[in-house]
């Protein structure tokens, strides 16, 4: 095989998403992340909270 018909090398950075230039972009892009995992964390909190409460019955209370 050829120099010519080599595949190029692999580089690690070849996925990475580029870093915005400017810090307001950057801070944006990061509180949108944030944002993101605290609303799926929630969402999936909330999500198990109402399927025990589904599936487990309550026990009824007992008059003195």
């Amino acid at each position: 095989m050829s120099s010519k018909e080599e595949k190029p090398k692999w580089n690690v950075f070849e996925d990475v998403k580029k870093i915005s230039i400017s810090p307001e972009a950057l801070m944006a892009e990061i509180n949108s992340a944030i944002s993101a995992l605290e609303y799926a964390r929630a969402t999936a909190f909330l999500q198990s909270q109402s399927h025990s409460s589904v599936s487990k019955p309550k026990r009824p209370v007992k008059s003195p």
